[in-house]
Order: structure tokens, then sequence, then C-alpha cells
């Protein structure tokens, strides 16, 4: 067996791994999210016999304190505020300018009680659910792990308020870009916010809460309904059976190419021992 030969299992070994891995958790989270309760109407009767299960609630945003303001617009306010900053780079390589990067700093990332509410309640229906945890829920929602490297596969439960990109000043200085082995050519500001008033799906099991209404440790919060969300984890996870089929079979051929060389050079070396043994 060469040494190519054993890097090219290795490196389909660990694709298929990485691949796996992937796929096991969009199935499991899949049927979770299959198996989970929609509540239609967030009223007490139905919350009621819900106690304990997983559940998809929709619902309008409620702000149960002090709400947070935009800082590019004024007139609007929400329950989720993020600023970020993406830095845009490349790279030189042998000489060459090759490679781009990017490097995200979160400049501000806040939020202020609230919950779900009905849309159109009746008279004395005054039921919310509390949503606890919403910054570690979008971030489960966006995890790396799960949902990003995949092409039109969009998980936003904020409202893009400001997109900028701010050109580097030196971007345009030949000299500097020579001298330098990585430059910068500028950087992306993006506030994004929750606004109270919206409306956003959360997935999670619900609790009792102490005021007598109901809470939620979100562990999923987006705009997509049960069946966009199924179809969207649905195309993920085909997208991962493709790609461990293609892998696999690779992985297959190679074997069996390893195994027959193998086998070859058993068979040849018996028969050298055979003639070495007959004379």
């Amino acid at each position: 067996m060469s040494t190519f030969q054993i890097i090219c299992l290795g490196v389909n070994a660990a694709v298929l791994v990485f691949y796996g891995r992937k796929w096991l958790k969009i199935r499991s989270f899949y049927n979770k999210t299959a198996s989970a309760t929609s509540v239609v109407t967030i009223d007490g009767q139905t919350l009621q016999t819900l106690i304990g299960h997983y559940v998809i609630v929709t619902g309008k945003i409620k702000a149960l304190a002090e709400t947070l303001p935009s800082n590019y617009s004024s007139a609007l306010n929400g329950v989720v505020h993020q600023i970020q900053k993406v830095k845009h780079s490349i790279i030189r390589i042998a000489g060459f300018w090759l490679r781009k990067s990017q490097s995200t700093t979160v400049v501000s990332e806040k939020a202020t009680l609230f919950a779900l509410v009905e849309n159109a309640p009746v008279d004395g229906n005054d039921v919310h659910v509390i949503i606890q945890n919403p910054l570690h829920a979008l971030r489960q929602t966006a995890s790396a792990d799960l949902f990003t490297g995949y092409n039109g596969v969009s998980w936003p439960a904020s409202n893009i308020i400001h997109d900028k990109f701010i050109v580097n000043d030196e971007s345009t200085n030949p000299f500097k870009i020579m001298l330098c082995g990585a430059h910068e050519l500028g950087t992306q500001e993006t506030e994004s916010l929750i606004l109270d008033g919206g409306y956003i799906t959360a997935l999670g099991y619900l609790r009792p809460s102490h005021d007598g209404n109901y809470r939620m440790a979100a562990e999923i919060l987006t705009t997509c309904d049960k069946n966009l969300l199924l179809k969207k984890i649905g195309d993920i996870r085909a997208s991962l059976v493709m790609k461990l089929m293609i892998f696999g079979t690779l992985f297959g051929i190679l074997g069996l190419i390893v195994l027959r060389r193998k086998y070859r050079e058993n068979k040849d070396n018996a028969e050298m021992d055979r003639i070495l043994g007959f004379k």
C-alpha cells in the first residue's frame, strides 16, 4: 500500500466523518421539529395541556421591559439588538493575491425581556409565553455546526436596519498593497433588530411561569413557520445524503483498489516463496 493511497483513504474517511456528524445532527433536529406540537392559539386552555411538551409557537412580540432603540433609526425599537462588523481582506500567497478572508466582530449584543402573545386576543386573554434566552436561541439558530455553509439557506429572525460597507482608505494606495502580505479591503457594518410588535416563531419546551403565564427556553428563533422550517431542513438533509453517497462511493472504490493490490502482492509473495522453497 503506497503513501498516496493511505492519504486518499484518510482524506475520504475524514470527509465522511465530517458530513456524517452533520447529517446525524440535522436528522435529529428534523425529527424533533416534525414531532413538535404547533400552538395555533396562545391561550391558557391550549397551553395548559402542552406543559412539558416540545412546541412551536408563532406569535406577536410584546416587550415586557424597556425596548432597545436603533442606533440609525430613531423610529424603530426592538427587543433584541445587535451590531456586528465584518472585515474583508485579501492575502498574498507566492506573490499573488489569491485568498479572501473575513473576520467578524460583534460590537454590541443585548436583549430585553419579551413574550409572544396572540395576534388578536379576545377580551380578558392576556396570556403570553416569555422567551427566556433570546440571544442563546439566535446563536443556536445560526450555529455553524448545523446551518451555515449551505447556499440559499437563511435563518434570520432579525430585521436588518443598517448595512453599509466602509472602504479602507488605504485600499487605493499601490505601495501599501505591494508591501503588505494581507490587505484589508474594508468593513461591513450591520445593525439588526427584532422589532417590538413583529412576528416570530420559537421552538422549545413549554414550562409554567410563576406569574400564571408560560415560559420557554427557546432553542430556535426564526421567521419560518413549521412547514417552511421542515422544508429547509429537509433540503439540507438531502444535500448531506448526496454528499455522503458520493464520498462513500469514492471510499469504497479506493478501498477495493487497495485490497486488490494487497491481494496481488500477497499472491505474488506466496508464489515467490513457493518457487524459492521448491528450488
